[in-house]
C-alpha cells in the first residue's frame, strides 16, 4: 500500500508540473521544469527523513512577489513587517490588491501564476502579489503539508495587516485567488482576519483530498470574505464536489471533465488537466468578464452536487 501511494503521488506530481507548464503567458516568469521540480521535491523528502525538525522551519521561507504596471515582468520581493522595502517598491495604495496563492507543488514562478498576473495587469492598474509558499508546497506528502495550512494562512494574514497598517489600503480592496490547497489557505486567512474581511475570495478548483472530511472551521467556507466564489473543474479526483464552500459555486461542464483535457492513459498521464482548467477559465474571465455563461442548477443529488 505504501509503495502504491508513493507511485501514485509521483505520477500526480509529474502530471501537475506538466499541466502547469502548458499555460500560455506573455512575458512573465514561467520557468518551472518537471525535472527541477521533482529534484526539489525529492531533495526535500531526503532532508525531512534525515532531519524531521527541519519541517518546522519551512514556514520562515514564505515569499511575497509584487508585480505592478511599473514592473510587470520582474518581481519586487516584499518583506512582511519591512516598511522601507514596501515604500521603495512600486506598491501603490490607490490600486487594488490581488493575491495569487498556488497549490500543492506550485511556486511563484509557476506558469499559472504568471497567467493570473498578466491577466490582471492587462485590464487595469493592480498590485498583484504572488504568495509563494513553495518551501512547504514542494512536498511529496499532501497530508503533511495540509497540517501546516493554518500556519501558512496566519503568515498571510500578518502580511495583509502589514499592508493595511503601512499603506492604509482597505481590507475590502484585497482579493485572494487560491488554487487547490491555495483556496483553503485563502479561507483560513479569511477566518483569522475577522472581524475585518477581505473583499473577495476566488477558489479555483478547491482541493478535495484531505479537506473533504473537514468542517468549516478547518477549510474554505462561504463567510470567509465579503464575497466568495468557486470554480469547480475536477470533482472526481483532485477537486472538491461540495456546493457549501462558497456563496457562489460554478461547475464548469458539471465539473466532470473539461473539453480540452485528454483522457488520462499510460501514454499521457495528464491526471491534473481538469484540476488546472479552473485557472484557464478564471484567467479568461478576468480578460473578458462576459466570456462565459451559466445556468442555475435548481436540483441537487443526494451527495450535495
Amino acid at each position: 500500500m505504501w509503495l502504491y501511494s508513493v507511485v501514485f503521488t509521483f505520477l500526480l506530481i509529474v502530471s501537475c508540473e506538466l499541466t502547469d507548464s502548458k499555460f500560455s503567458y506573455e512575458r512573465g516568469n514561467c520557468d518551472i521544469l518537471v525535472s527541477s521540480a521533482l529534484r526539489e521535491i525529492l531533495l526535500n523528502e531526503m532532508h525531512a527523513q534525515l532531519d524531521p525538525s527541519w519541517l518546522k522551519t519551512r514556514i520562515k521561507y514564505l515569499r511575497y512577489d509584487l508585480y505592478t504596471p511599473q514592473n510587470p515582468y520582474k518581481a519586487q520581493v516584499l518583506v512582511s513587517g519591512d516598511g522601507v522595502v514596501l515604500r521603495e517598491s512600486h506598491f501603490n495604495a490607490k490600486w487594488p490588491v490581488r493575491i495569487s496563492i498556488h497549490g500543492w507543488t506550485g511556486k511563484s514562478t509557476s506558469c499559472s501564476n504568471a497567467a493570473i498576473k498578466d491577466a490582471y495587469l492587462s485590464v487595469g492598474n493592480f498590485n498583484v502579489i504572488i504568495f509563494d509558499w513553495s518551501s512547504i508546497s514542494m512536498d511529496i506528502s499532501y497530508g503533511r503539508l495540509s497540517r501546516q495550512l493554518v500556519d501558512i494562512s496566519r503568515q498571510l494574514v500578518e502580511f495583509t495587516h502589514f499592508l493595511h497598517r503601512e499603506s492604509g489600503i482597505a481590507y475590502e480592496s484585497i482579493y485572494l485567488i487560491g488554487h487547490s490547497a491555495g483556496a483553503h489557505i485563502s479561507g483560513l486567512a479569511g477566518k483569522q482576519l475577522r472581524p475585518q474581511r477581505y473583499g473577495v475570495i476566488y477558489a479555483l478548483d478547491p482541493a478535495g483530498l484531505v479537506q473533504l472530511s473537514l468542517g468549516e472551521d478547518k477549510r474554505l467556507a462561504p463567510t470567509d470574505a465579503i464575497y466568495t466564489e468557486s470554480i469547480h473543474t475536477d470533482i472526481t479526483l483532485l477537486g472538491n464536489p461540495s456546493t457549501k464552500l462558497t456563496q457562489a459555486s460554478f461547475f464548469v461542464n458539471w465539473g466532470l471533465g473539461q473539453p480540452h483535457c485528454p483522457n488520462a492513459t499510460a501514454a499521457e498521464f495528464d491526471f491534473a488537466c481538469d484540476h488546472f482548467a479552473a485557472l484557464y477559465y478564471f484567467v479568461e474571465s478576468v480578460r473578458q468578464p462576459s466570456a462565459f455563461g451559466a445556468t442555475l442548477c435548481r436540483q441537487r443529488s443526494t451527495d450535495g452536487i
